[in-house]
């Protein structure tokens, strides 16, 4: 069976993220008898704020933004800026990944190894940039990157690199280039082996998979996320400054 490509309304929140808790062994496969949590991060005013079922919880009190929000067993990680400060809040405690001006995209957590996607002011421009652990990586200069995702040993993260905006790829530290025109990338997912990036070429919405692009429309539009579930392939984004599914 073909993968469906479904395209679906852009939301002005950052990120959504489904946590499902079972209600007993036995009913653990049944999605029906579990638990769902919800967390949403954003912002609110001008404070980064993370939604969980609805329930507003502020992270910051000045100036600041929630971008990416990750849950792992009982932890909840939320990726954004504080000030001018990429900042990773872990259960609502704030550490800065960057003294310099600084902004996280996104986290992605596995095991006990937190990563966040970003970039940093080095040198007079931005740079690309992956924390692990706090601990930073520039992976590329005059760039930024913005999305993150583990799978296995395998750490992947989508870069816009140069003047030019060149989509990249990154796997692992190696970087492989999507397109040569004009391109940016917002996200990246991995189901098994197949590894999926949505962005746009151009000014249209583009989904890579395993490094073939399809067009997703021929009219102006750009993608923000992307997720695989079984055959079907979501893709969060905008044409002509309009929700589309």
């Amino acid at each position: 069976m073909q993968n469906k490509i479904k395209m679906i309304g852009y939301l002005f929140i950052a990120t959504i993220f489904l946590s499902f808790a079972g209600c007993g062994d036995d009913n653990s496969s049944n999605p029906t008898t579990q638990e769902v949590d919800v967390y949403v991060a954003g912002q609110e005013g001008n404070s980064a704020t993370l939604w969980k079922n609805g329930v507003a919880t502020k992270l910051s009190y000045i100036s600041s933004y929630a971008n990416s929000v990750f849950v792992s067993g009982s932890d909840v990680y939320v990726a954004g800026q504080e000030g001018n400060s990429a900042t990773l809040w872990k259960n609502g405690v704030a550490t800065k990944l960057s003294y310099n001006s600084s902004f996280a995209a996104s986290v992605f957590v596995s095991g006990n190894n937190a990563y966040v996607a970003g970039w940093e002011y080095i040198d007079g421009g931005w740079s690309a940039t992956l924390w692990k652990n706090g601990v930073m990586t520039t992976l590329s200069y005059n760039s930024v990157a913005s999305s993150v995702f583990v799978s296995g040993n395998d750490v992947y993260v989508v870069v816009d690199r140069g003047n030019g905006n060149y989509a990249t790829l990154w796997k692992n530290g190696v970087a492989a280039t999507l397109s040569d025109d004009y391109s940016v990338v917002s996200s990246v997912f991995v189901s098994g082996s197949d590894v999926y990036v949505a962005g746009s070429d151009g000014d249209n919405a583009m989904l890579w998979k395993n490094g073939v692009a399809t067009t997703l429309s021929d009219i102006s539009s750009y993608t923000e996320s992307v997720f695989v579930s079984g055959n079907d392939v979501y893709v969060a984004g905008r044409i002509k400054d309009a929700a589309t599914l």
